[in-house]
């Protein structure tokens, strides 16, 4: 008899059928649209975590995540949204690919209001749940019994967002199952508490503590920093280049950055998904690209990026992006060892 069958001998009956193991745990993760992001998670969004994904205005929170929501539905999966800020559209999201007829939506202003009304999807088992963002939430001790604001002499209340924020994320990681994923968005703040001024996400200690996994988006506004399209002789912007820096993760290797360029006007709204993948696979040697720009993957050969896209199928794309999952995933683990 081994030490456990002995230890488990010495336990009542009721608790010994109950007992658990560890070799039960299950970790599954669910890719988002970046194919980068995904590698720099280690596979993609946790289920039965809850993720924050934060960034300055602009930095393409939303985007990812309605275009994440777009490859979840392909997979036939539930996916809700509370939207807080009222960024969602209609035409919008349908252009990222979104189901739009499929997509559970709210929109609510208070935490108290998102978080009663998400509990009950929560306890049914929704795959995919997106707050964006607790950071245009509002605290209840800002409002009256019968639900209207209070004066605005009355609303100073220091750390009130912070404890919000907190009772919230208790309730959502008692109520989540092992099947769904919350996304969390937060705006940034400034924390001056040290040396240098640092920008963190809303809500205090408490959601770094909580969440299995924290990303920080960047991108920049300046003019000089758009991606520019000619149209009619006039340069206009249409994108930006996104970085993404995976902060905490407890299901792999922290502080890795991933890129991509966003769309937010033209043909290309969203993550330039092509762009990402060929510069990857050159990146990893699954696409050989040589110093004249000339690519080669198995037998096809193109110069540059657009040639070399034009030149293979659908189908060949997959192969790619397979080969590359298999390069990109192996260093990984090689690291971690």
């Amino acid at each position: 008899m081994s030490a456990l069958d002995d230890f488990k001998s010495k336990l009542p009956l009721n608790v010994r059928k109950s007992i658990r193991l560890a070799n039960e745990i299950e970790t599954r993760q669910r890719p988002t649209a970046s194919i980068g992001l995904n590698h720099a998670l280690n596979g993609g969004i946790g289920e039965g975590r809850i993720t924050l994904i934060y960034g300055s205005s602009g930095s393409g929170k939303s985007l990812l995540m309605l275009q994440s929501i777009a490859e979840w539905q392909k997979q036939g999966l539930i996916c809700g949204y509370m939207d807080s800020e009222g960024t969602v559209t209609r035409e919008f999201a349908a252009r990222l690919g979104v189901d739009i007829d499929s997509l559970i939506y709210w929109n609510k202003k208070t935490f108290a209001g998102a978080t009663d009304a998400v509990l009950p999807y929560l306890r049914a088992g929704i795959d995919i749940l997106v707050i964006d963002t607790y950071s245009d939430l509002l605290p209840e001790q800002f409002l009256e019994n019968d639900g209207t604001v209070k004066e605005f002499a009355g609303n100073k209340m220091i750390g009130a967002h912070a404890r919000s924020t907190t009772i919230m994320l208790n309730m959502l990681h008692t109520e989540i199952q092992p099947n769904t994923s919350i996304i969390m968005m937060s705006q940034t703040t400034t924390d001056l508490s040290g040396q240098h001024a640092v920008q963190v996400p809303h809500g205090g200690k408490k959601i770094e503590f909580k969440v299995s996994a924290m990303v920080k988006l960047i991108s920049s506004r300046f003019d000089s920093q758009q991606i520019k399209e000619t149209v009619e002789g006039t340069k206009i912007p249409v994108g930006r280049e996104i970085t993404a820096t995976v902060m905490k993760n407890k299901f792999g290797p922290e502080m890795r950055i991933a890129k991509w360029n966003m769309y937010y006007e033209g043909d290309k709204l969203g993550i330039d998904f092509d762009k990402e993948l060929i510069d990857l696979a050159c990146v990893y040697n699954v696409i050989d690209r040589g110093v004249t720009g000339w690519m080669t993957w198995h037998d096809i050969k193109a110069q540059g990026a657009n040639n070399f896209l034009k030149a293979i199928t659908p189908e060949q794309r997959n192969e790619i992006k397979l080969e590359l999952e298999t390069a990109m995933y192996s260093v990984i683990h090689e690291e971690v060892e």
